[in-house]
């Protein structure tokens, strides 16, 4: 049963994720370019991160040697891709962080220096920082022999890869992502100070919403990095290892789909644009939508 819940909450958040990407692309000119690019670039990242976790952990953990599937993981028919799961694994956290940090400074700029204009090199040096710094950590990943082994303390598969110094790769991820957490607390702090020692305006309301969205971010994403942590410290062979592998799914799932449901509630254009959309319409026909050149909330 929490196997069938998870999978019904990742399809209807990968859904809604995409509903919602392409609805902030369709009013993009309501947002900051680098806000739409990392928004854009985060919800790939993310449906990945999900799509490669649920092959190599989630549905593998759950799946017994007397499941009709068993066979799929004693003799997965394509091998060769096997590698490239465990490569997503570890290579999308480093690319999640990333823009995650990148995300929240965006919006603590936001809050800081509305009117500050984005440079031409912005997008091109986030785009560098996310998807080509973590590659040298993790690309060799891709040669080395893959498969899917039984393991009786869980009762189900695990995706092994017979990779060198595993153990100071996953530190490196785990240092990474800590540091992140501290950086991001840092910063979010910072937008609290703000906050607190502006003079009310109009603009509050707005700089509050953003400083909420990156703020629920740096949270899902310290959650994750916990997770992570306590894999490396505890010993592959403990019992409370098996707890800590049962609960990284939902971990990353927080840190991977939550975003799109939040958005839709913070921020008032996507949340008409997806009231608008046929399907809500029939569900609440009675609903009466504001003009939408009413300017976003944010």
């Amino acid at each position: 049963m929490w196997f069938l819940i998870q999978n019904v909450y990742g399809a209807t958040s990968v859904t809604l994720y995409a509903i919602v990407t392409y609805l902030i692309i369709r009013e993009r000119r309501h947002f900051a370019k680098s806000f739409l690019v990392l928004f854009v670039v985060f919800a790939i990242v993310n449906i990945h991160s999900y799509i490669a976790f649920y092959m190599s952990l989630r549905l593998p953990i759950f799946t017994p040697p007397t499941s009709p599937i068993a066979p799929l993981f004693e003799h997965f028919p394509v091998p060769s891709i096997l590698p490239w799961f465990t490569f997503l694994c570890y290579y999308l956290p480093f690319c999640q962080n990333t823009t995650i940090l990148l995300f929240i400074f965006n919006r603590f700029r936001a809050i800081a220096f509305p009117f500050a204009k984005e440079t031409t090199v912005e997008i091109p040096l986030s785009l560098v920082a996310i998807f080509l710094l973590p590659l040298p950590l993790c690309y060799d990943m891709l040669l080395k022999e893959t498969r899917y082994e039984f393991r009786q303390s869980f009762n189900g598969y695990v995706l092994v890869s017979k990779t060198a110094y595993e153990r100071e790769r996953l530190l490196y991820l785990v240092v990474f992502q800590c540091t992140v957490a501290v950086v991001g607390l840092a910063i979010n702090a910072a937008g609290v100070v703000l906050l607190l020692r502006r003079s009310p305006s109009q603009n509050r309301r707005k700089e509050t919403r953003l400083f909420f969205v990156s703020c629920i971010c740096f949270i899902f994403q310290s959650v994750n990095a916990l997770a992570m942590l306590c894999i490396y410290v505890l010993a592959w062979d403990s019992r409370a290892i098996v707890v800590t592998i049962f609960a990284l799914p939902i971990c990353n799932d927080l840190n991977s789909l939550s975003l799109p449901y939040y958005f839709v509630l913070i921020n008032s254009r996507i949340k008409k644009a997806f009231l608008q959309l046929p399907l809500c319409r029939r569900l609440s026909p009675q609903r009466t939508l504001e003009d939408s050149s009413k300017p976003a909330a944010l």
